[in-house]
């Protein structure tokens, strides 16, 4: 997902989600395992430049959730972990690595 991409993506989650949830969230998915939510507007405008969300991923903490997000998880924005540089160390292991996917 390219940059202009993510930003779109961005944009429609946050218009179509605001409402419904109290405060903006962009939709994630595991690829096969379902999806899960994340992310305030703020932690959105802060990570604008993170090479990951340019890349469309995102990275939650794996010890808040053992197993892989189940559909309809809300995953809160202190299990949410950002990287902006390739992980070489054992912290990797204990991250799940979300793949954001499109809305339209």
């Amino acid at each position: 997902m390219n940059a202009a991409s993510v930003q779109s993506f961005n944009a429609l989650a946050l218009a179509t989600l605001s409402d419904v949830w109290g405060e903006p969230i962009i939709l994630g998915s595991v690829e096969g395992r379902g999806m899960l939510t994340v992310l305030s507007l703020d932690e959105v405008m802060q990570e604008a430049g993170s090479q990951d969300l340019r890349q469309g991923k995102l990275h939650v903490r794996q010890s808040d959730y053992p197993t892989p997000p189940a559909t309809g998880t809300i995953v809160t924005a202190r299990a949410l972990q950002w990287r902006t540089e390739e992980c070489r160390d054992d912290r990797y292991a204990r991250q799940w690595i979300i793949p954001l996917r499109e809305v339209a």
